[in-house]
């Protein structure tokens, strides 16, 4: 058995607790050093920012007029504007160029929609034509036991599935579709 001498044990605790006060010291003064030169920064920061030669330098990389090539993040004291139809992803689109999008975004799938049980009403082995003007987005479920079914669109095999298999796919408008097998579920968003 150890036996400690109860005055070895307070020596101990008071050279840690003296460590701790100076580590804590040392901590203070850096944090004090660190607030102290980030101030600094900060405040010549802002005052280059406030001076007028800040928006004449930055004026010489935002020019407006000239065809650019933008890499990153480009903020804007305008709202910038276009007056040519944009051809190219990475381009502005003006008014002009959304005016005419406007008519093929309203027609997109789900938009004017429902869906639609069509479970009794569609039938295997028959072709069905999209015939809605618009992409529709079928939902089917193979249901338990009910073996394969295959899926076609324009009479390409697309999927299949099998026992309690839900499959999800799109036709577009004009296209065909039809299954082999039997349905547990068909809904149409229609």
């Amino acid at each position: 058995i150890l036996k400690l001498d109860p005055s070895v044990i307070m020596a101990s605790r008071d050279y840690v607790d003296a460590i701790k006060i100076e580590l804590k010291l040392e901590i203070e003064t850096l944090m004090q050093q660190y607030n102290d030169a980030f101030k600094k920064v900060w405040d010549e920061l802002s005052k280059y920012l406030l001076e007028s030669k800040f928006n004449t330098e930055i004026a010489k990389y935002v020019t407006l007029t000239t065809k650019q090539d933008i890499n990153g993040i480009k903020n804007f004291t305008k709202l910038p504007t276009s007056n040519l139809q944009a051809s190219k992803d990475e381009e502005f689109v003006n008014l002009g160029t959304l005016k005419k999008l406007i008519s093929s975004l309203s027609n997109g799938l789900g938009v004017g929609q429902r869906y639609v049980d069509c479970i009794h009403t569609r039938s295997p082995n028959v072709t069905y034509t999209n015939t809605t003007g618009k992409p529709i987005m079928i939902i089917a479920d193979s249901g338990v036991h009910k073996g394969k079914v295959n899926y076609y669109v324009d009479g390409n095999f697309l999927v299949s599935s099998e026992d309690c298999q839900e499959v999800t796919f799109i036709v577009p408008p004009n296209s065909t579709y039809s299954f082999s097998g039997s349905c547990y579920s068909f809904w149409e968003l229609r």
